[in-house]
C-alpha cells in the first residue's frame, strides 16, 4: 500500500468497490469511476486480479476479504487515513454463485459461503464503513448489487437468489434506516452480464435426465448478455445524479427490464411455465409420470404373478 506521508490534499470523490477483479462488472465500474474523475480503491480477496487496474490506471488497490471482518477493519482503517475519514461512494459488488438444484445444495459448505458474501459481507462492509460514508460531503452513496435472481423464480439457482433477495430487503431497510444521515442507498437488479461468476456442479440429482438442459441453464446468464462496459456507464451514471433523482432500485442488464415488467404487473407465477419450458422442467415431468408408469406396471405384473401362483396351491 502507498504511502500517505507526504502527500497533497486528494479532493476527488473517492468510491470503494469490493470484489473489482478485471474482467467482472467491478473492474468495469473501477475503470468507469475512474473515468469520471473519482479517486477509486478497487479491493479484491486475490490482489492478482485487480493489478492491472493499478498498473494500466493508477487506480489504487487493496487486498480485501469481505468474510472477514478483521480484514475489512483494517481496510477502513486505511480508507479513512488516506481520505481524512470519508468515503463518498461504496459499492458492494463482490459475488459468489453456484447452480444446483434446490434439493442438491450443498448447505453446510458452498450455500453457507455464498451467503458469507452476498449478503453478510454486505452487512460487514456497511457496518465499518457507515461512519465515513456519513462524514461525506452531503453524504455518501451505498450501491449494492442485486439480481433479477431474487426477483423471479431463476431454476437451479435458489440458494443464489435466495442470497439476493435478503440483500434485496436488507437494502430497503438501510435506505430508509440512513436516509436521517444523508446516506443513499441503490440496490441495481442485475440481469445478464459478461463475466465468470456462476459456477456448477452436478453428480447425483433427480435432474440426470435432464443433464443437458442443466448444463445449458450453468450458461445461459451470458447468453445475450449484456457488456459490463456498457452496465458500468450505466450504474455510474445513476450513481452521478443529484439526490433527488438517484433511483432506488434500478434494473439492468439482459432480461432485467422484462423482469421488472413481470414482476411489477404480472401475478406471482407469471414466470413459472417460461423457466419449465426453458430449462426442460415440462420433459423432466414426462419422463418422471412415464418412470412412474413403468414402476406401477411392473408392480401391477408382479402382484398379479403372486396371485396366480396363490391360486394353483390352493387348487
Amino acid at each position: 500500500m502507498p504511502s500517505t506521508l507526504g502527500e497533497s490534499v486528494d479532493d476527488r470523490k473517492t468510491v470503494l468497490i469490493t470484489g473489482a477483479g478485471v474482467g467482472g462488472i467491478g473492474g468495469e465500474l473501477a475503470k468507469e469511476f475512474h473515468r469520471k474523475g473519482y479517486r477509486v480503491f478497487a479491493t479484491a480477496r486475490r490482489l492478482e486480479t485487480v493489478i492491472e487496474l493499478e498498473d494500466a490506471f493508477g487506480i489504487e488497490i487493496l487486498p480485501l476479504d469481505v468474510t472477514c471482518t478483521a480484514n475489512i477493519q483494517s481496510v477502513r482503517d486505511e480508507i479513512a487515513l488516506r481520505t481524512g475519514g470519508r468515503l463518498d461512494v461504496l459499492v458492494n459488488n463482490a459475488g459468489y454463485s453456484r447452480i444446483a438444484a434446490a434439493t442438491d445444495l450443498e448447505i453446510d459448505t458452498v450455500v453457507k459461503d455464498m451467503f458469507e458474501t452476498n449478503l453478510f459481507g454486505v452487512m460487514r462492509m456497511v457496518q465499518e464503513f457507515v461512519a465515513l460514508l456519513i462524514a461525506a460531503e452531503g453524504g455518501g452513496t451505498i450501491v449494492n448489487v442485486g439480481s433479477i435472481a431474487g426477483v423471479m423464480p431463476y431454476v437451479f439457482g435458489s440458494a443464489y437468489g435466495a442470497s439476493k433477495a435478503a440483500l434485496h430487503s436488507y437494502a430497503d431497510c438501510l435506505r430508509v434506516e440512513l436516509a436521517p444521515f444523508g446516506v443513499k442507498v441503490i440496490t441495481v437488479i442485475t440481469g445478464g452480464i459478461s463475466s465468470n461468476i456462476a459456477r456448477h456442479s452436478i453428480a447425483t440429482s433427480l435432474y440426470l435426465p435432464i443433464i443437458s438442459h442443466f448444463r445449458a441453464r450453468a450458461g445461459n446468464s451470458q447468453v445475450n448478455a449484456q457488456s459490463a462496459t456498457d452496465y458500468a456507464r450505466a450504474v455510474v451514471r445513476q450513481v452521478m445524479k443529484p439526490d433527488w433523482r438517484k433511483p432506488l432500485w434500478y434494473w439492468r442488464g439482459h432480461f432485467a427490464k422484462m423482469a421488472w415488467f413481470v414482476s411489477t404487473f404480472l401475478w406471482k407465477g407469471a414466470f413459472d411455465y417460461g423457466m419449465k419450458k426453458k430449462f426442460g422442467l415440462l420433459e423432466m415431468r414426462k419422463k418422471w409420470l412415464l418412470t412412474e408408469r413403468e414402476r406401477k406396471k411392473g408392480e401391477g405384473e408382479e402382484g398379479g404373478s403372486r396371485v396366480e401362483v396363490k391360486k394353483i396351491k390352493g387348487y
